[in-house]
């Protein structure tokens, strides 16, 4: 089944300009050691919920990943 590259994985939405120019795209293939061996996750998200998915797995983190945005 072909992924639809304009739509939210999680919530289903169309998504927006901004969602679009940020693009949340997370593809991953797992290879051995994970208990998702030879599989494949391909994820995309709006704005929305990737802030969400951010709330929920950042306090996970021993060390804070998120650095400042250099321009």
């Amino acid at each position: 089944m072909k992924k639809d590259v304009n739509k939210c994985s999680m919530c289903g939405k169309n998504l927006e300009f901004f969602d679009k120019q940020e693009n949340f795209h997370f593809k991953h293939y797992f290879g051995f050691g994970s208990k998702h061996d030879l599989e494949k996750i391909d994820v995309i998200l709006c704005c929305e919920c990737m802030d969400s998915v951010l709330d929920k797995i950042l306090p996970m983190f021993k060390e804070n990943p998120l650095v400042e945005y250099d321009l």
